[in-house]
């Protein structure tokens, strides 16, 4: 397949610059779709993973060790955003309101579109008062699925004027509270053995602050690059990754999942990923497209893969996690294709989240 450069370099003048316009509604960089195609192939290979009870044998030992490097999906989801919203003005209460009214909807009635799917299997399953109460909640707070995340970056949104304006504090403040939060969560699941709803552990900003705040750092030092201290913590921390799985599954029989060493290696990768020798090595293909198109309706193949999965399991019943991952990507992918070539592209944006 024959690649060519893009019309021009992602970098102008230091600084990365757009390759092109593709929405109405936003300035899409064509190399963050990319990135946010690779994430979210990444997520629905960590929601096919089958469960590995310790690393008995070499298929036991591979999964987990890929299982490590996709754990920074979702920090490269917020970091990309952090990125791209790090630049808006938001100095006015008029400039945050605005803000507000444009981010807050383009996510939640989405949630509440796809969620309706789970309240009703919920309620099919509890259909009784307290069960329809519970239900509810669970759809308007985000608690169905893996939903945490919209969830998630609606309290983003609400602290990006603030990170926006004291970034560098902000950066210092952040990286101790996610930090502090990581430990303590893990901890609490890989040591002592409780169990928490997703949403009760994995939903709170605190957790994961700190990556959409190094988006947000990376974008106003933009002119410079960090890819030495990116590779470095990367190598450190998917070493640390490892050594912190083995003692965690001896522990408890869990750890392949978000911790210290996956955040430290996280880090390590966006700051990678947005550096100069990267990113100016990025050029565009059909395969690149293709990815890149994954990229732009990742936040819709977020919210329906779960469905897919669910019925690849039901239907196709035990696969090796490959095929489960692939035939679960590329179901999700042809529904969102079918949709968009027959719904208007305002309504699937608004309600569908792509």
């Amino acid at each position: 397949m024959a690649i060519t450069p893009p019309e021009s370099s992602l970098y102008a003048d230091g600084k990365i610059k757009s390759c092109g316009v593709k929405s109405s509604q936003d300035n899409r960089i064509i190399y963050f779709d990319f990135l946010k195609g690779i994430a979210i192939i990444m997520v629905v290979g960590i929601h096919t993973m089958p469960h590995v009870d310790g690393y008995k044998s070499l298929d036991d030992v591979i999964t987990i060790l890929v299982r490590l490097l996709l754990n920074c999906a979702v920090p490269i989801f917020l970091a990309v955003s952090g990125w791209m919203l790090a630049n808006k003005p938001l100095e006015s209460k008029q400039d945050i309101i605005e803000f507000y009214k444009r981010r807050l909807p383009r996510v939640y009635i989405p949630l509440i579109v796809w969620g309706l799917g789970w309240f009703t299997l919920s309620m099919w399953n509890e259909p009784d008062i307290w069960g329809a109460v519970k239900s509810l909640l669970q759809l308007l707070t985000g608690g169905f699925s893996v939903y945490y995340f919209v969830a998630l970056i609606m309290q983003c949104y609400l602290i990006t004027p603030l990170l926006t304006k004291y970034y560098n504090i902000g950066m210092i403040l952040c990286a101790v509270l996610s930090t502090i939060a990581i430990i303590i969560t893990s901890w609490l699941i890989n040591v002592e053995g409780h169990s928490f709803k997703l949403l009760a552990y994995a939903g709170p900003v605190y957790l994961w602050v700190v990556f959409y705040m190094l988006g947000i750092w990376l974008r106003k030092h933009e002119s410079n690059s960090y890819f030495n201290v990116g590779l470095t913590l990367a190598i450190i921390g998917y070493c640390m990754s490892i050594v912190e799985t083995i003692w965690y599954m001896n522990l408890t029989g869990g750890g392949v999942g978000i911790k210290l060493s996956s955040f430290i290696f996280s880090y390590g990768m966006i700051i990678m990923l947005v550096s100069k020798q990267i990113a100016n090595c990025f050029y565009s293909s059909r395969l690149i497209r293709i990815v890149a198109w994954i990229g732009e309706v990742s936040f819709g193949v977020y919210l329906m893969h779960m469905y897919c999965i669910m019925a690849c399991r039901m239907v196709l019943g035990k696969m090796p996690w490959s095929a489960l991952w692939i035939i679960s990507l590329g179901l999700t992918l042809l529904l969102i294709g079918i949709a968009q070539s027959k719904l208007s592209s305002k309504f699937t944006y608004k309600y569908l989240g792509f």
